[in-house]
């Protein structure tokens, strides 16, 4: 979809009022403007609210039937987020079994800084953009940034030597989280698993659940065409 030129917003109430729409459509990380084309694309609340249409997706169709079997063999909720702006927004989710356990939603959105899913998006892009992004969305109390980048890189350090980053108690102090990096064809994604602290203490996440998120990622990358080991 072609943006409309902003200089020339003005010289028409049409072209005005397409201006405002747009701007309107990126505030709600619909779009996405991407500068060196001059044009936009969906953004990912679209897709969450296109959810219904997403069938053909290939990530998708290749992840849900291994998300489904985790989520029934773990009895926690798997689900893949893509990055908005500073949220991850859920693009599916696959419930457990737990009667009480965090309820993910096609479309939820959480915090980029404080969750695994979020720490594993910035450990695993370029230093400009993660720097961007916490300039842009990041604390900006000098300690608290300092804390963010030592937890990027502790998040970095885990996803390398296991496969996968882990966070206990930083969203909210009850819940626990894991996630491992999809970069695939389709874009940069991330299958994460979370819950309460108590069915999710941080033993069953490095010797259950990790190991295996971690596999189901790699399977996941190697049939969207990434190279084995990427």
């Amino acid at each position: 979809m072609r943006s409309v030129n902003r200089a020339s917003a003005g010289c028409s109430p049409l072209l005005s009022g397409v201006s405002r729409i747009l701007a309107t459509l990126t505030e709600l990380g619909c779009l996405n403007y991407i500068e060196h084309l001059e044009a936009y694309k969906l953004g990912g609340a679209l897709i969450a609210m296109g959810h219904v249409a997403s069938a053909n997706f290939d990530l998708l169709q290749v992840a849900r039937p291994l998300m489904t079997r985790l989520a029934e063999e773990i009895g926690l909720a798997v689900g893949i987020g893509m990055l908005e702006k500073d949220r991850m927004v859920y693009m599916e989710a696959c419930q457990g079994s737990a009667r009480v356990a965090l309820q993910m939603r096609v479309g939820s959105r959480l915090p980029l800084f404080p969750t695994a899913m979020g720490r594993a998006i910035l450990a695993t892009m370029s230093s400009d953009k993660r720097v961007a992004l916490i300039n842009k969305y990041g604390p900006q109390d000098s300690e608290e940034r300092k804390y963010t980048e030592r937890a990027i890189g502790r998040a970095a350090a885990e996803l390398d030597r296991c496969g996968f980053c882990t966070v206990t108690g930083e969203w909210d102090p009850n819940i626990n989280g894991l996630a491992a990096p999809l970069l695939t064809g389709e874009g940069n994604f991330v299958l994460d698993c979370g819950g309460p602290s108590y069915l999710l203490p941080p033993n069953r996440m490095h010797e259950e659940i990790g190991p295996q998120l971690a596999k189901i990622a790699k399977k996941i990358r190697e049939s969207m065409g990434a190279p084995p080991g990427s």
